[in-house]
């Protein structure tokens, strides 16, 4: 659109740059009149002045666009990282979570074993001493039977 109305302001002002030339060519041919040449010099100073600003204006308006667009691309690039610093702070949330119940597998296992771990110790001891309760057995039994081979081997009966 900008640079539609810049052509037609472009078109307006070459045509009436040439009716100038035109009626400035008139008015030498025909003798013009001094105050004339001097209206038309003003005229012409104050053309080539608007056409400055029309140009300054067109490279204002130019350079604004291209800000607006440099802004756009720049919150474009912040809402894309946006997006992506709230993915990794949902996929850090995930790995938290995952990393606490594994933790609390883990201390479930560890419970788990150390519970069996006293209960094999208490099998042990039981085992020990049932094992030692059986060493006193066998040895009580045994000092039975040689104090009844002793008795028997005292009455003859051996």
């Amino acid at each position: 659109a900008a640079q539609e109305h810049e052509a037609k302001n472009r078109h307006k002002k070459q045509k009436e740059k040439k009716e100038d030339k035109e009626k400035k060519n008139r008015g030498d041919r025909y003798g013009g009149n001094p105050e004339d040449k001097l209206l038309k010099e003003q005229y012409e100073r104050r053309v080539a002045e608007l056409e400055k600003e029309v140009k300054a204006s067109s490279e204002s308006r130019r350079e604004l666009a291209e800000q607006v667009e440099s802004q756009k691309r720049s919150m474009d690039e912040t809402q894309h990282l946006n997006e992506i610093a709230k993915q990794l702070q949902m996929q850090m949330a995930r790995e938290k979570a995952e990393l606490e119940a594994a933790k609390q597998r883990i201390q479930t296992e560890r419970s788990h074993l150390e519970d069996m771990r006293s209960k094999h110790e208490l099998q042990v001891k039981h085992a020990k001493a049932d094992l030692d309760n059986a060493k006193v057995q066998a040895r009580i039994a045994k000092d039975k039977a040689s104090a009844h081979w002793q008795i028997a081997e005292e009455r003859g009966q051996v």
